[in-house]
């Protein structure tokens, strides 16, 4: 996986469980070592669950300097394949958008968070961070990988929260046809978000354990993902003084 560019923080990360909202939500967990108070992302899985690379990204957006939570919509459960992803993901159903509340609560109300909440998804979780985008107004940023824009076109021009896309070449979440519909949602909007397409790559360019993972692309995405985030988020770089090998 490709390296920041600015200082990294060590970090503290394990498997916690969160209530909130009246609902027990497992999930994994990181944040910085030093004291203070920092902004906040929650991250949102594919369908493929709460794995490995999930665990690392959390830690990685720990490291620049979040508090970072990626609730566990499937609750232990990981699937092997697309096939059991697309089955887990039937099975969650509407609960999704309830846990995915919850967490974003559960930041909000932290004693070591800043009140400064974003939210990053993908693939499925794109989906539902893209929906958390167009129904809060308490963020300050969604970054979206591949989450199917169709049935939010119409709130998107709405949105209070500023949000960056990213969609492969060959995208089954979206045509290009939808994706130039939802740059044209998103340039009617207050905050002007912004869609990027990435040359030459499929779903699952970011994922470095995927047959699809595309270094160049990841880096592109990583380093404008990194902007947007400092930017709306208003991290403080000054913070920053603990260098990771």
């Amino acid at each position: 996986m490709h390296r920041t560019r600015l200082v990294q923080h060590q970090v503290t990360s394990g498997f916690i469980n969160v209530v909130a909202e009246n609902h027990y939500l497992p999930a994994f967990w990181a944040h910085p070592e030093i004291g203070g108070t920092f902004p906040a992302l929650v991250l949102i899985h594919t369908w493929l669950g709460l794995t490995g690379q999930m665990r690392r990204q959390v830690r990685r957006f720990a490291e620049l300097g979040f508090y970072v939570i990626a609730p566990d919509l499937f609750e232990g459960e990981v699937a092997q394949d697309d096939e059991q992803g697309r089955a887990l993901q039937a099975k969650l159903g509407e609960a999704a958008i309830a846990k995915v509340s919850a967490a974003l609560s559960a930041l909000e109300t932290h004693n070591r968070v800043n009140r400064r909440v974003g939210i990053l998804g993908w693939q499925m979780g794109g989906e539902l961070a893209l929906n958390a985008a167009v129904h809060r107004t308490d963020l300050q940023g969604a970054v979206i990988f591949s989450g199917k824009p169709d049935q939010f076109l119409t709130l998107i021009p709405a949105s209070e929260t500023p949000i960056l896309a990213f969609y492969a070449e060959k995208d089954s979440s979206a045509s290009p046809e939808m994706i130039e519909q939802m740059r044209s949602a998103l340039a009617k909007s207050a905050h002007k978000g912004e869609v990027v397409v990435l040359a030459g790559t499929t779903e699952g360019f970011f994922n470095d354990e995927s047959q699809a993972y595309n270094e160049q692309a990841a880096t592109q995405a990583w380093e404008k993902l990194l902007d947007f985030l400092v930017v709306k988020m208003k991290l403080d770089v000054s913070k920053r003084h603990t260098q990771l090998d």
